[in-house]
């Protein structure tokens, strides 16, 4: 677990907008002990690339590893802003876009404004539009460049014009993207809460979505704080990669259930994600009160 911590505090210590930096005097004691190898690589192929290393660098963690706060890191903050400015009518539309656009081009413009537009093809014009005219990024910033697969987007987007973006053939075959997405309902026709597993089906059957974009765009709906929406005990909020992690930090199988769809696999994994956070919790606020600066302490606590 102090592992894991240490990994989760160089991602925070990088973050350009929040972050000491990698050199922060706060973060040496962090890291007298450097992870090693054990849990990081799920695959044979990068487990093969890294097999002479004994242990990661900082260098190797800062570069490779995709851990992070999800709440507090900056594009989900970003993220935040840009929701919070939405108005009742148009609300789903942008959950959608934001969930799709999540390059640091888009959330930065819509942060700053909001998100412009009534349609998906308006919104897309006027982000295209903004990046194009900004000196510090560019159309294709609209995608991540850390998350597949939107890296692909950003390729695809570097090699067209905004009219051949726009098509409605484009952005559906190409990058996965409905002009007109289905409105994905919250509550039943009585006025009571669906189950949070219903609500995460609907999203993730959406044209272009999949597991990983739906998980997304729920924390959207949420903007990234406890949730207000169903969560009830009956959905295990974790893809194949999550249960994968927490196999090993078990001390189990890394393939073991985790494509599993029936009730009891989900309830196992619920019950080791309650189980992490609460180790997780406990080690941070330990480290917390051994804390020996104030920003050793907004580190920790970010």
């Amino acid at each position: 677990m102090g592992d894991i911590l240490n990994i989760l505090l160089v991602r925070r210590a990088c973050d350009k907008v929040y972050g000491d930096g990698i050199d922060a005097p706060w973060l040496a004691s962090h890291l007298a002990h450097i992870p090693s190898i054990t849990f990081v690589f799920p695959t044979k192929r990068e487990l093969a690339r890294f097999s002479e290393k004994g242990v990661l660098t900082v260098g190797d963690i800062n570069r490779l590893m995709k851990l992070n706060y999800e709440k507090t890191d900056y594009c989900s903050r970003a993220m935040k802003q840009a929701i919070d400015k939405c108005t009742t009518d148009n609300k789903f539309l942008h959950f959608y876009m934001t969930a799709r656009c999540t390059g640091r081009g888009f959330v930065d413009i819509a942060a700053d404004v909001g998100i412009r537009g009534s349609t998906v093809k308006d919104i897309l014009s006027w982000a295209w539009d903004d990046m194009e005219k900004s000196d510090v990024c560019n159309p294709e910033d609209m995608f991540s460049n850390g998350l597949a697969p939107q890296t692909k987007h950003r390729y695809f987007v570097k090699a067209m014009s905004k009219e051949t973006f726009l098509t409605q053939s484009t952005l559906r075959q190409t990058f996965g993207i409905e002009l007109k997405p289905k409105k994905v309902h919250l509550k039943k026709s009585d006025g009571s809460f669906r189950t949070k597993r219903d609500v995460m089906a609907d999203l993730r059957n959406m044209p272009g979505a999949g597991p990983f974009v739906a998980k997304n765009m729920w924390r959207v709906m949420n903007r990234y704080r406890p949730s207000v929406l169903p969560d009830d005990s009956n959905y295990a909020d974790s893809g194949s990669g999550a249960r994968s992690f927490m196999l090993l930090c078990q001390g189990l199988p890394p393939r073991f259930g985790i494509t599993c769809v029936s009730q009891a696999a989900c309830d196992t994994f619920n019950i080791y994600l309650q189980r992490f956070m609460h180790d997780l919790n406990n080690l941070l606020a330990r480290r917390i009160r051994q804390a020996t600066c104030d920003r050793e302490v907004f580190g920790l606590r970010q």
